[in-house]
């Protein structure tokens, strides 16, 4: 009977520690970080290359005025180019984990700011639950340790959701900035992501549209940051414009 007892009270003071552990701010993110380190990382330096990742390399090796200003077949991501370009020419390893590496931070922070912005609105335990299945599931199983620039694409378009949906809900012009500058992000990551921009216009013409209950001020002043968006990416594609 008293073994049954320091049992139960063993077992009652676990899981008081692991949820005390949970409530803490960085603890699940700290255990994010770790399963993602243990899944992923060993891959990093596992698997052999890909004719992608080869083009990507070769982007990367070059000049950042190149980067900018030249376009090829396999230079679609180039804000993940100046990224790894930065990383090949400073860490002292190989240039291809290097490029690794960059995606591979890219993705690991998408993971732990996926958890934070949803575990209010999920819960704890339905977050995480989410974020562990993002982590061993594809295609991010594959990018996060691939020289592309997918997952930092992913993790633009994850900013630029989450300051959408604060600026309509909260209407601060932080949250504005903040989605201009995701937006161009992203889209100068990979062009990809316009489809989630053009769904974002269709959401604020959809508001418009509504004569009862729309902020028009604030879904206005919405529509000029996709456009300004919009306007810096194309600023920032012009010098290779002729090539894409």
């Amino acid at each position: 009977m008293y073994y049954k007892t320091g049992v139960s009270e063993r077992n009652e003071g676990l899981r008081n520690l692991c949820s005390d552990f949970l409530q803490w701010t960085w603890g699940p993110a700290l255990l994010i970080a770790v399963f993602i380190l243990s899944v992923h990382l060993p891959r990093i330096q596992m698997r052999g290359s890909s004719h992608d990742e080869d083009g990507a390399l070769r982007i990367a090796a070059r000049s950042v005025f190149r980067i900018v200003t030249e376009y090829e077949e396999a230079q679609n991501h180039p804000l993940f180019s100046i990224l790894a370009h930065a990383a090949i020419t400073t860490l002292p390893v190989r240039d291809l984990i290097a490029a690794r590496l960059t995606a591979f931070v890219a993705g690991a922070l998408f993971l732990v700011l996926f958890y934070q912005f949803y575990q209010a609105r999920l819960g704890i335990e339905a977050a995480l639950a989410a974020t562990f299945l993002l982590i061993i599931a594809d295609p991010l199983h594959h990018y996060l340790t691939a020289a592309r620039g997918y997952s930092l694409m992913v993790m633009g378009t994850l900013l630029m959701n989450e300051c959408l949906l604060r600026y309509i809900r909260h209407g601060q012009r932080k949250w504005w900035v903040g989605y201009v500058v995701t937006t161009t992000f992203a889209l100068y990551t990979h062009l990809w992501v316009l489809p989630v921009v053009f769904s974002h216009a269709c959401f604020v013409f959809r508001e418009m549209s509504c004569e009862n209950d729309c902020n028009y001020s604030r879904t206005g002043l919405l529509l000029s940051g996709i456009a300004l968006a919009g306007l810096c990416v194309f600023l920032l594609y012009l010098p290779m414009i002729e090539e894409i």
